[in-house]
């Protein structure tokens, strides 16, 4: 059962201006930061394990295989590829895979043309990867997840975002489920959003290297930002920690580290290497797993990363894991330009307020609602 598209689905004339108005006002200051996200849609009547905790199973390869089929035919020029997925340990094969790569210049919502399918044609050399826009549709544990292609604009990420609900919904897939007691709940799979720049250089984490601490700094001082579009399941063990959460010794050490890093890069002297190397030890769950943290710097400067290799770890991408999977693609998009407006905002400002030791009040005070809407 999956919930048909109505009118709040729908990027409306005000969305539209509000949106180009946002896009407008970073181009008048220089300022480039590509927005990407991660929705994750389940089958919302299923009980089957393959919709509720495991990674495949049931008949999720045909819906993944029915959501790729509608996007190809949807986006002009779209090539479609299935290769081997992630495969973790306990797991007997590679999970599936889906991909779709089409041209830079054309936009996502654009109307299908004739084009030629080629089975197992050569792989472009990777300078003609580079100026191609990727979509990749794989399993993840009770959902697929779809992990849109990085836009340049609002108003390209919203309209791809409503292309992705409706091949979603088309395909008897939704953003939302029932639990048991009927109450409406989001996919469980999570809806992160990522920022970044059109090349790793350009980056507005790379360009302008005060631009994550001040991130660290402004996300402590703003618990609601952690809370409040985050999932029912918060603090250490949750998806996307914050940094705070962890140990006494671990917020000292961030205070120090932030200092450190904003004196390097006031001088000039901090590349993206060194940025990455002292913030990823630190931004981790309790574990240790940069991978589970609100903010996710393994593909910002990461040589490590496997096993695409560095290519894929320096990006000068960092990921927001602390957001639950919206229902709409209006409200992603809304959620897109919250955060990509703050952190234009620190572009400009280099915010150095002081790290607050939240302690219990974390907790205590930031689950009432009263006070995430207060801040």
């Amino acid at each position: 059962m999956s919930r048909p598209l109505d009118d709040g689905d729908l990027v409306d004339a005000d969305l539209a201006a509000s949106l180009a108005m946002h896009d407008e006002l970073l181009a008048r200051r220089n300022v480039e930061i590509w927005v990407g996200a991660e929705p994750t849609f389940t089958r919302a009547d299923s009980l089957d394990p393959a919709w509720n905790s495991d990674a495949e199973g049931d008949d999720k390869l045909e819906r993944a295989h029915a959501v790729t089929t509608h996007l190809a035919d949807a986006i002009t020029g779209a090539e479609v590829s299935r290769v081997a997925g992630r495969q973790y340990p306990g797991e007997a094969a590679p999970r599936f895979a889906f991909g779709l790569r089409w041209p830079d210049s054309e936009t996502a919502a654009s109307v299908a043309g004739a084009r030629v399918r080629a089975d197992a044609a050569p792989v472009p050399p990777p300078d003609d990867l580079d100026r191609d826009r990727w979509l990749t549709v794989t399993p993840d544990p009770g959902v697929v997840e779809i992990n849109m292609a990085p836009s340049r604009t609002a108003v390209d990420f919203a309209e791809q975002a409503q292309l992705v609900w409706t091949a979603a919904s088309t395909s008897g897939l939704s953003a939302t489920r029932y639990r048991f007691n009927g109450d409406l709940a989001d996919s469980g799979g999570g809806g992160q959003i990522t920022l970044g720049g059109s090349r790793p250089h350009t980056s507005p984490f790379v360009r302008y290297p005060h631009v994550l601490p001040a991130l660290v700094r402004y996300l402590n001082n703003h618990p609601s930002l952690s809370y409040w579009f985050a999932s029912e399941c918060v603090g250490s063990a949750s998806q996307g920690p914050r940094p705070d959460e962890g140990t006494r010794e671990h917020h000292d050490e961030l205070a120090v580290t932030l200092a450190y890093l904003e004196r390097l890069a006031d001088q000039g002297e901090l590349p993206p290497e060194q940025l990455w190397l002292a913030l990823a030890p630190l931004l981790v769950d309790t574990a240790g797993n940069s991978h589970r943290a609100e903010l996710n710097v393994e593909k910002l400067w990461n040589p490590h990363v496997v096993p695409h290799g560095t290519r894929h770890g320096k990006m000068g991408v960092v990921e927001l894991r602390a957001v639950r999977m919206p229902e709409r693609p209006t409200m992603l998009a809304a959620l897109a330009v919250l955060f990509r407006s703050i952190v234009a905002r620190l572009v400009v400002s280099h915010y150095r307020e002081p790290l607050v030791d939240w302690h219990d009040e974390l907790h205590d005070r930031f689950a009432l609602p009263a006070a995430l809407a207060l801040d």
